[in-house]
Protein backbone atom coordinates (compact mmCIF):
# COMPACT_ATOMS: atom_id res chain seq x y z
CA UNK A 1 0.00 0.00 0.00
CA UNK A 2 1.36 3.30 -0.88
CA UNK A 3 2.12 5.34 1.92
CA UNK A 4 0.92 9.38 2.03
CA UNK A 5 3.68 12.18 3.49
CA UNK A 6 1.51 15.04 4.20
CA UNK A 7 3.71 18.45 3.01
CA UNK A 8 3.05 21.73 4.45
CA UNK A 9 2.96 25.41 2.72
CA UNK A 10 5.00 27.50 4.08
CA UNK A 11 3.37 30.60 6.24
CA UNK A 12 3.75 34.70 5.77
CA UNK A 13 7.37 35.69 6.33
CA UNK A 14 8.80 37.46 8.66
CA UNK A 15 10.14 40.19 6.65
CA UNK A 16 7.19 40.82 4.52
CA UNK A 17 4.85 40.81 8.07
CA UNK A 18 7.99 43.68 9.27
CA UNK A 19 7.73 45.41 5.78
CA UNK A 20 3.89 46.02 6.00
CA UNK A 21 4.13 47.04 9.30
CA UNK A 22 6.91 49.58 8.46
CA UNK A 23 4.86 50.97 6.18
CA UNK A 24 2.40 51.83 7.69
CA UNK A 25 4.40 52.99 10.59
CA UNK A 26 5.48 55.93 8.41
CA UNK A 27 1.99 56.51 6.72
CA UNK A 28 1.13 57.44 10.24
CA UNK A 29 4.21 59.42 11.00
CA UNK A 30 3.30 61.27 7.46
CA UNK A 31 -0.50 61.65 9.31
CA UNK A 32 1.21 63.17 12.16
CA UNK A 33 2.99 66.08 10.16
CA UNK A 34 -0.25 66.72 8.42
CA UNK A 35 -1.91 67.33 11.73
CA UNK A 36 0.74 69.25 13.24
CA UNK A 37 0.85 71.61 10.06
CA UNK A 38 -3.18 71.97 10.29
CA UNK A 39 -3.01 73.03 14.18
CA UNK A 40 -0.07 75.84 13.10
CA UNK A 41 -2.51 76.77 10.44
CA UNK A 42 -5.15 76.78 13.05
CA UNK A 43 -2.84 78.84 15.32
CA UNK A 44 -2.64 81.34 12.82
CA UNK A 45 -5.94 81.91 11.81
CA UNK A 46 -6.80 82.69 15.24
CA UNK A 47 -4.46 85.52 15.74
CA UNK A 48 -5.93 86.72 12.31
CA UNK A 49 -9.39 87.08 14.03
CA UNK A 50 -7.86 88.48 17.13
CA UNK A 51 -6.11 91.18 14.68
CA UNK A 52 -9.39 91.95 12.91
CA UNK A 53 -10.77 92.23 15.92
CA UNK A 54 -8.89 94.59 17.60
CA UNK A 55 -8.99 96.84 14.66
CA UNK A 56 -12.46 97.02 14.04
CA UNK A 57 -12.45 98.07 17.74
CA UNK A 58 -10.09 100.76 17.38
CA UNK A 59 -12.09 102.14 14.11
CA UNK A 60 -15.19 102.63 16.17
CA UNK A 61 -13.55 104.21 19.05
CA UNK A 62 -12.07 106.57 16.54
CA UNK A 63 -15.96 106.88 14.89
CA UNK A 64 -17.04 107.61 17.65
CA UNK A 65 -14.69 110.13 19.08
CA UNK A 66 -14.75 112.17 15.89
CA UNK A 67 -18.67 112.07 15.66
CA UNK A 68 -18.83 113.29 19.06
CA UNK A 69 -16.32 116.21 18.21
CA UNK A 70 -18.56 117.54 15.17
CA UNK A 71 -21.92 116.84 17.11
CA UNK A 72 -20.38 119.30 19.78
CA UNK A 73 -18.78 122.16 17.27
CA UNK A 74 -22.73 122.08 15.31
CA UNK A 75 -23.70 122.60 18.98
CA UNK A 76 -20.71 125.39 19.54
CA UNK A 77 -21.95 126.87 15.82
CA UNK A 78 -25.65 126.60 16.33
CA UNK A 79 -24.86 128.71 19.60
CA UNK A 80 -23.01 131.95 17.96
CA UNK A 81 -26.00 131.72 15.17
CA UNK A 82 -28.13 131.97 17.67
CA UNK A 83 -26.40 135.24 19.63
CA UNK A 84 -25.78 136.54 16.00
CA UNK A 85 -29.27 136.60 15.43
CA UNK A 86 -29.77 138.24 18.42
CA UNK A 87 -27.88 141.01 17.88
CA UNK A 88 -29.21 141.57 14.68
CA UNK A 89 -32.35 141.92 16.13
CA UNK A 90 -31.28 144.16 18.76
CA UNK A 91 -29.13 146.23 16.27
CA UNK A 92 -32.52 146.81 14.26
CA UNK A 93 -34.77 147.58 16.85
CA UNK A 94 -31.86 150.30 17.79
CA UNK A 95 -31.96 151.53 14.05
CA UNK A 96 -35.93 151.58 14.38
CA UNK A 97 -35.61 153.71 17.49
CA UNK A 98 -33.35 156.10 15.78
CA UNK A 99 -34.99 156.79 12.98
CA UNK A 100 -38.15 157.66 15.22
CA UNK A 101 -36.01 160.07 17.34
CA UNK A 102 -35.02 162.02 14.08
CA UNK A 103 -38.54 162.62 12.35
CA UNK A 104 -39.49 163.86 15.84
CA UNK A 105 -36.52 166.27 15.72
CA UNK A 106 -37.71 167.25 12.32
CA UNK A 107 -40.68 168.20 13.17
CA UNK A 108 -39.31 170.04 16.23
CA UNK A 109 -37.20 172.16 14.27
CA UNK A 110 -39.84 172.98 11.55
CA UNK A 111 -42.34 173.89 14.48
CA UNK A 112 -39.67 175.79 15.90
CA UNK A 113 -38.52 177.35 13.26
CA UNK A 114 -34.92 178.13 14.42
CA UNK A 115 -32.17 178.23 12.45
CA UNK A 116 -29.69 178.10 15.44
CA UNK A 117 -30.71 175.14 15.95
CA UNK A 118 -30.24 173.02 12.61
CA UNK A 119 -26.20 172.91 13.56
CA UNK A 120 -27.64 170.57 15.98
CA UNK A 121 -29.65 168.30 13.81
CA UNK A 122 -26.98 168.07 11.45
CA UNK A 123 -24.43 166.86 14.12
CA UNK A 124 -27.27 164.50 15.33
CA UNK A 125 -27.56 163.11 11.95
CA UNK A 126 -23.83 162.43 11.62
CA UNK A 127 -23.83 160.49 14.55
CA UNK A 128 -26.26 158.80 13.29
CA UNK A 129 -24.83 158.03 9.86
CA UNK A 130 -21.91 156.77 11.70
CA UNK A 131 -23.37 154.53 13.83
CA UNK A 132 -25.41 152.91 11.11
CA UNK A 133 -21.89 152.24 9.35
CA UNK A 134 -20.51 150.91 12.12
CA UNK A 135 -23.56 148.68 12.37
CA UNK A 136 -23.37 147.52 9.48
CA UNK A 137 -19.47 146.57 9.42
CA UNK A 138 -20.35 144.38 12.22
CA UNK A 139 -23.30 143.00 10.30
CA UNK A 140 -20.93 142.67 7.87
CA UNK A 141 -18.18 140.54 9.60
CA UNK A 142 -20.68 138.40 11.49
CA UNK A 143 -21.94 137.30 7.73
CA UNK A 144 -18.25 136.26 7.09
CA UNK A 145 -18.29 134.67 10.07
CA UNK A 146 -21.18 132.83 9.35
CA UNK A 147 -20.46 131.93 6.47
CA UNK A 148 -16.35 130.55 7.39
CA UNK A 149 -17.84 128.67 10.34
CA UNK A 150 -20.25 126.62 7.92
CA UNK A 151 -17.37 126.31 5.57
CA UNK A 152 -15.87 124.92 8.12
CA UNK A 153 -18.79 122.73 9.67
CA UNK A 154 -18.69 120.95 5.36
CA UNK A 155 -14.97 120.59 5.88
CA UNK A 156 -15.33 118.68 9.04
CA UNK A 157 -18.27 116.95 7.61
CA UNK A 158 -16.34 115.78 4.69
CA UNK A 159 -13.77 114.57 6.25
CA UNK A 160 -15.96 112.17 8.62
CA UNK A 161 -17.43 110.94 5.35
CA UNK A 162 -14.26 110.15 4.29
CA UNK A 163 -12.96 108.77 7.47
CA UNK A 164 -16.55 106.43 7.78
CA UNK A 165 -15.57 104.81 4.53
CA UNK A 166 -12.28 103.93 5.42
CA UNK A 167 -13.57 102.18 8.16
CA UNK A 168 -16.28 100.45 5.70
CA UNK A 169 -14.00 99.52 3.63
CA UNK A 170 -11.76 98.37 6.52
CA UNK A 171 -14.65 96.26 7.75
CA UNK A 172 -15.72 94.70 4.49
CA UNK A 173 -11.81 93.56 4.26
CA UNK A 174 -12.64 92.41 7.81
CA UNK A 175 -15.79 90.58 6.82
CA UNK A 176 -13.92 88.90 3.76
CA UNK A 177 -11.03 87.80 5.98
CA UNK A 178 -13.82 86.10 8.01
CA UNK A 179 -15.29 85.01 5.31
CA UNK A 180 -12.06 83.42 4.38
CA UNK A 181 -11.33 82.06 7.67
CA UNK A 182 -14.68 80.32 7.80
CA UNK A 183 -14.31 78.31 4.53
CA UNK A 184 -10.83 77.73 5.66
CA UNK A 185 -12.46 75.95 8.49
CA UNK A 186 -14.83 73.80 6.34
CA UNK A 187 -11.70 73.18 4.64
CA UNK A 188 -9.61 72.19 7.37
CA UNK A 189 -12.82 69.86 9.18
CA UNK A 190 -13.21 68.50 5.17
CA UNK A 191 -9.56 67.64 5.57
CA UNK A 192 -10.03 66.45 9.13
CA UNK A 193 -12.71 63.83 8.13
CA UNK A 194 -10.74 62.76 5.36
CA UNK A 195 -7.77 62.06 7.69
CA UNK A 196 -10.18 60.10 10.05
CA UNK A 197 -11.45 57.86 6.61
CA UNK A 198 -7.76 57.10 5.87
CA UNK A 199 -6.27 56.24 9.81
CA UNK A 200 -9.17 53.50 9.69
CA UNK A 201 -8.59 52.51 6.29
CA UNK A 202 -4.72 51.78 7.63
CA UNK A 203 -6.72 50.60 11.06
CA UNK A 204 -8.18 48.17 9.10
CA UNK A 205 -5.40 47.10 7.13
CA UNK A 206 -3.57 46.59 9.91
CA UNK A 207 -5.79 44.39 11.32
CA UNK A 208 -6.15 42.85 7.72
CA UNK A 209 -2.51 42.29 7.61
CA UNK A 210 -2.48 40.84 11.30
CA UNK A 211 -5.45 38.61 10.66
CA UNK A 212 -3.49 37.04 7.35
CA UNK A 213 -0.65 36.43 9.11
CA UNK A 214 -2.12 34.46 12.00
CA UNK A 215 -3.96 32.64 9.43
CA UNK A 216 -0.66 31.75 7.28
CA UNK A 217 0.73 30.44 10.43
CA UNK A 218 -1.87 28.03 10.53
CA UNK A 219 0.09 24.76 10.31
CA UNK A 220 -0.87 21.45 8.58
CA UNK A 221 -2.09 18.95 10.68
CA UNK A 222 -2.11 14.97 9.74
CA UNK A 223 -2.48 11.70 11.17
CA UNK A 224 -3.82 8.10 10.74
CA UNK A 225 -6.26 6.31 12.32
CA UNK A 226 -8.52 2.67 12.01
CA UNK A 227 -9.18 -0.74 13.47
CA UNK A 228 -7.26 -3.73 13.18
CA UNK A 229 -8.05 -6.95 14.95
CA UNK A 230 -8.16 -10.42 14.42
CA UNK A 231 -10.06 -11.61 16.88
CA UNK A 232 -12.66 -10.57 17.01
CA UNK A 233 -12.51 -8.58 13.90
CA UNK A 234 -13.69 -4.88 14.05
CA UNK A 235 -17.56 -4.47 13.27
CA UNK A 236 -17.53 -2.28 10.22
CA UNK A 237 -18.98 0.05 8.88
CA UNK A 238 -16.52 1.55 12.01
CA UNK A 239 -17.26 5.19 13.24
CA UNK A 240 -14.40 7.44 14.64
CA UNK A 241 -14.27 11.33 15.80
CA UNK A 242 -10.59 12.83 14.91
CA UNK A 243 -9.95 16.39 16.93
CA UNK A 244 -8.02 18.94 15.66
CA UNK A 245 -5.10 19.77 17.71
CA UNK A 246 -5.40 23.15 18.04
CA UNK A 247 -8.64 24.10 16.55
CA UNK A 248 -8.74 25.51 12.81
CA UNK A 249 -9.71 28.95 12.22
CA UNK A 250 -12.31 28.15 10.07
CA UNK A 251 -13.33 24.46 8.15
CA UNK A 252 -9.95 22.98 7.12
CA UNK A 253 -9.74 21.47 3.43
CA UNK A 254 -8.97 18.18 4.11
CA UNK A 255 -7.27 14.70 1.83
CA UNK A 256 -7.17 11.13 2.92
CA UNK A 257 -5.99 7.85 1.95
CA UNK A 258 -5.67 4.09 3.00
CA UNK A 259 -2.59 3.60 4.52
CA UNK A 260 -2.62 -0.23 5.96
CA UNK A 261 -5.27 -2.64 5.11
CA UNK A 262 -5.50 -6.44 6.82
CA UNK A 263 -8.28 -8.63 4.91
CA UNK A 264 -8.92 -11.97 4.61
CA UNK A 265 -8.28 -13.98 1.19
CA UNK A 266 -11.90 -15.81 1.46
CA UNK A 267 -13.12 -13.07 -1.19
CA UNK A 268 -12.69 -10.21 -3.13
CA UNK A 269 -11.50 -7.26 -1.24
CA UNK A 270 -13.89 -4.26 -0.62
CA UNK A 271 -13.07 -1.27 1.45
CA UNK A 272 -14.52 2.44 1.43
CA UNK A 273 -13.46 4.80 3.25
CA UNK A 274 -15.53 8.62 3.50
CA UNK A 275 -15.89 11.80 5.74
CA UNK A 276 -19.20 12.10 7.28
CA UNK A 277 -18.68 15.57 8.93
CA UNK A 278 -16.30 18.48 9.08
CA UNK A 279 -16.15 21.35 11.03
CA UNK A 280 -13.26 23.65 12.25
CA UNK A 281 -12.61 21.28 15.74
CA UNK A 282 -13.06 17.86 14.23
CA UNK A 283 -14.14 15.70 11.81
CA UNK A 284 -15.89 12.00 11.63
CA UNK A 285 -14.57 9.56 9.29
CA UNK A 286 -16.64 6.23 8.69
CA UNK A 287 -14.72 2.78 7.01
CA UNK A 288 -16.81 0.39 5.21
CA UNK A 289 -16.38 -3.25 4.05
CA UNK A 290 -19.48 -4.48 1.83
CA UNK A 291 -20.55 -8.44 0.37
CA UNK A 292 -18.73 -10.77 1.33
CA UNK A 293 -15.59 -8.79 2.35
CA UNK A 294 -13.93 -9.80 5.57
CA UNK A 295 -11.49 -6.66 6.36
CA UNK A 296 -9.35 -7.51 9.73
CA UNK A 297 -8.25 -3.90 10.10
CA UNK A 298 -8.07 -0.44 7.97
CA UNK A 299 -6.13 2.23 8.98
CA UNK A 300 -6.40 5.69 6.46
CA UNK A 301 -3.51 8.46 6.58
CA UNK A 302 -5.30 12.16 6.79
CA UNK A 303 -3.84 15.87 5.98
CA UNK A 304 -5.87 18.76 6.87
CA UNK A 305 -4.72 22.49 5.54
CA UNK A 306 -5.67 25.27 7.06
CA UNK A 307 -8.43 27.90 4.98
CA UNK A 308 -6.81 31.18 3.83
CA UNK A 309 -8.52 33.94 5.43
CA UNK A 310 -10.99 36.06 2.84
CA UNK A 311 -9.50 39.32 1.62
CA UNK A 312 -12.44 40.78 0.77
CA UNK A 313 -10.73 43.60 3.47
CA UNK A 314 -7.94 44.24 0.91
CA UNK A 315 -10.47 45.98 -1.30
CA UNK A 316 -10.65 48.71 0.93
CA UNK A 317 -7.27 49.40 0.03
CA UNK A 318 -8.47 50.15 -3.80
CA UNK A 319 -10.70 53.01 -2.09
CA UNK A 320 -7.54 54.72 -0.56
CA UNK A 321 -6.22 56.58 -3.38
CA UNK A 322 -9.59 58.24 -3.41
CA UNK A 323 -9.37 59.08 0.21
CA UNK A 324 -5.72 60.30 -0.99
CA UNK A 325 -7.00 62.49 -3.69
CA UNK A 326 -9.69 64.45 -1.45
CA UNK A 327 -6.96 64.92 1.12
CA UNK A 328 -4.58 66.28 -1.58
CA UNK A 329 -7.09 68.33 -2.16
CA UNK A 330 -8.01 69.97 1.17
CA UNK A 331 -4.11 69.77 2.06
CA UNK A 332 -3.19 72.42 -1.28
CA UNK A 333 -6.10 74.37 0.52
CA UNK A 334 -4.91 74.66 3.70
CA UNK A 335 -0.56 75.04 2.75
CA UNK A 336 1.03 74.61 -0.86
CA UNK A 337 3.86 73.01 1.30
CA UNK A 338 1.78 69.73 2.05
CA UNK A 339 2.22 68.46 -1.35
CA UNK A 340 5.38 67.01 -0.66
CA UNK A 341 3.90 65.05 2.14
CA UNK A 342 1.09 63.77 0.16
CA UNK A 343 3.47 62.51 -2.41
CA UNK A 344 5.00 60.84 -0.03
CA UNK A 345 1.51 59.22 1.19
CA UNK A 346 0.86 58.72 -2.49
CA UNK A 347 3.62 56.69 -2.42
CA UNK A 348 3.58 54.76 0.38
CA UNK A 349 0.09 53.92 -0.60
CA UNK A 350 1.22 52.63 -4.05
CA UNK A 351 4.17 50.47 -2.31
CA UNK A 352 1.65 48.64 0.34
CA UNK A 353 -0.62 48.33 -2.65
CA UNK A 354 1.48 46.81 -4.20
CA UNK A 355 2.31 44.48 -1.49
CA UNK A 356 -1.22 43.57 -1.09
CA UNK A 357 -1.35 42.78 -4.82
CA UNK A 358 1.19 40.39 -4.48
CA UNK A 359 -0.31 38.80 -1.18
CA UNK A 360 -3.70 38.32 -3.36
CA UNK A 361 -2.07 37.02 -6.11
CA UNK A 362 -0.70 34.05 -3.77
CA UNK A 363 -3.84 33.97 -1.55
CA UNK A 364 -6.25 34.00 -4.85
CA UNK A 365 -5.30 30.97 -5.84
CA UNK A 366 -7.46 27.96 -4.36
CA UNK A 367 -6.09 24.50 -3.04
CA UNK A 368 -7.65 22.04 -5.78
CA UNK A 369 -8.88 18.23 -5.19
CA UNK A 370 -10.62 15.17 -6.89
CA UNK A 371 -9.95 11.75 -6.95
CA UNK A 372 -9.67 9.47 -9.90
CA UNK A 373 -8.56 5.58 -11.15
CA UNK A 374 -10.10 2.97 -12.94
CA UNK A 375 -13.09 0.27 -11.12
CA UNK A 376 -14.18 -2.00 -13.73
CA UNK A 377 -14.79 -5.98 -12.85
CA UNK A 378 -15.60 -7.83 -17.03
CA UNK A 379 -13.10 -6.98 -18.55
CA UNK A 380 -10.65 -5.36 -15.51
CA UNK A 381 -8.39 -2.65 -16.15
CA UNK A 382 -5.15 -3.51 -17.89
CA UNK A 383 -2.87 -2.15 -15.24
CA UNK A 384 -0.52 -0.38 -15.19
CA UNK A 385 -2.49 2.62 -15.98
CA UNK A 386 -1.91 6.57 -16.59
CA UNK A 387 -3.94 9.18 -16.08
CA UNK A 388 -3.29 12.94 -17.07
CA UNK A 389 -5.17 15.64 -14.42
CA UNK A 390 -5.24 19.01 -15.05
CA UNK A 391 -5.74 21.95 -12.95
CA UNK A 392 -8.33 24.40 -13.45
CA UNK A 393 -7.51 26.78 -13.73
CA UNK A 394 -3.60 26.27 -13.60
CA UNK A 395 -1.29 27.20 -11.14
CA UNK A 396 0.78 30.57 -10.93
CA UNK A 397 3.64 29.25 -9.79
CA UNK A 398 4.86 25.10 -8.41
CA UNK A 399 2.48 24.04 -6.57
CA UNK A 400 2.44 21.20 -3.37
CA UNK A 401 0.56 17.90 -3.82
CA UNK A 402 -0.84 14.68 -1.81
CA UNK A 403 -2.27 12.28 -2.68
CA UNK A 404 -3.67 8.53 -0.90
CA UNK A 405 -5.19 5.18 -1.92
CA UNK A 406 -9.34 6.07 -1.65
CA UNK A 407 -10.87 3.12 -2.97
CA UNK A 408 -9.43 -0.63 -3.68
CA UNK A 409 -11.10 -3.95 -5.36
CA UNK A 410 -8.79 -7.20 -5.78
CA UNK A 411 -9.37 -10.56 -5.54
CA UNK A 412 -9.34 -13.19 -2.37
CA UNK A 413 -7.12 -15.68 -3.97
CA UNK A 414 -3.65 -13.91 -4.45
CA UNK A 415 -2.12 -11.17 -2.69
CA UNK A 416 -2.89 -7.76 -3.05
CA UNK A 417 -0.24 -5.70 -4.50
CA UNK A 418 -0.88 -1.63 -5.51
CA UNK A 419 1.23 1.18 -6.50
CA UNK A 420 0.40 5.25 -7.22
CA UNK A 421 3.05 7.12 -8.54
CA UNK A 422 3.19 11.01 -9.83
CA UNK A 423 5.55 10.44 -13.38
CA UNK A 424 5.68 14.22 -14.13
CA UNK A 425 4.10 17.29 -13.03
CA UNK A 426 4.07 20.93 -14.26
CA UNK A 427 1.84 23.84 -12.91
CA UNK A 428 -1.43 22.67 -15.65
CA UNK A 429 -1.45 19.21 -15.18
CA UNK A 430 0.38 15.87 -13.54
CA UNK A 431 0.27 12.17 -14.39
CA UNK A 432 0.12 9.87 -12.42
CA UNK A 433 0.79 5.85 -12.72
CA UNK A 434 -1.67 2.98 -10.91
CA UNK A 435 0.38 -0.25 -11.18
CA UNK A 436 -0.13 -4.16 -9.72
CA UNK A 437 2.41 -6.70 -10.02
CA UNK A 438 3.09 -10.65 -9.76
CA UNK A 439 0.12 -12.29 -9.73
CA UNK A 440 -2.17 -9.89 -8.44
CA UNK A 441 -5.69 -9.62 -9.92
CA UNK A 442 -7.52 -5.58 -9.14
CA UNK A 443 -10.43 -4.65 -10.20
CA UNK A 444 -10.38 -1.27 -8.90
CA UNK A 445 -7.99 1.31 -7.35
CA UNK A 446 -9.06 4.90 -6.78
CA UNK A 447 -6.43 8.03 -5.62
CA UNK A 448 -7.96 10.95 -4.02
CA UNK A 449 -5.93 14.28 -4.11
CA UNK A 450 -5.08 17.79 -3.10
CA UNK A 451 -3.00 20.12 -4.88
CA UNK A 452 -2.25 24.42 -2.77
CA UNK A 453 0.15 26.89 -4.13
CA UNK A 454 3.03 27.64 -2.55
CA UNK A 455 4.27 30.17 -0.65
CA UNK A 456 6.68 32.51 -2.44
CA UNK A 457 5.80 36.41 -1.23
Amino acid sequence: VQSVFCVQTPSMTDEMYHSLSSKIDTMNFEMALIRKEQLQTKQELREAKDEIAKLRGLQVDTINLELAEVRHEQGQTKQDLIQAKTEIKTIREHQNFDESDTKAADDLTDAQGDASTSSVINSIQKEFQNEKAQTKNVLDQMKTDVALIRSDLNTVMATVKNDIKKVNDTLARAESIHASYNSLSAAQRHTDDTMSLLEKGVQSLKLSVSGINASLEEKCQSGEFGPNNFRPRPTFPWLITIHFQPAFRRTPAIVYGLRFLDVSNEANVRVRGEIMELTNTYFKFKIDEWDNTVLYGAKACDICKPTILDLSVFNKLHDMPGHLLLLKKDVNILKSKMVKVNAALEQQITSLKETASRINSFLEEKCQSGEFGPHLFNPRPGYPVTLTINFLPAFKNKQAIVYGLKVLDSAYNVNVRVSGTITEMTNAYFKFTISEWANTVMYGAKYSWMACPKTNI
